[in-house]
């Protein structure tokens, strides 16, 4: 009797720790996938607002594509809805922060 309790105690402490475990990696998972994804989206913005710009301006000037790369996504979002109303390049850096 006694070895069958001993035996459930260390299961139960085996199991524990097999459940932190567990929880801590899908924690550290979900936060690379969130990271991740959200890099994506920022990408993916930056690319859509110079292919707008570069077809309405043509040339884009480097300086501005290494600026809208250091904006946030919801800023990237402003200029992404602004892109189609510009009328100038130089109306770009109103939205820089």
């Amino acid at each position: 009797m006694k070895s069958s309790f001993v035996y459930y105690l260390a299961f139960k402490n085996n199991y524990e720790s097999r459940k932190e475990y567990l929880a801590k990696e899908i924690d550290q998972i979900l936060e690379f996938y969130q990271a991740n994804f959200k890099e994506g989206q920022k990408e993916a913005t930056v690319e859509m607002i110079t292919n707008i710009l570069s077809d309405k301006f043509a040339t884009i000037p480097e300086e501005y594509i290494e600026e809208l790369q250091h904006q946030s996504l919801e800023q990237l979002e402003k200029i992404l809805l602004a892109a189609f109303e510009m009328n100038s390049i130089k109306e770009l850096e109103e939205y820089f922060i």
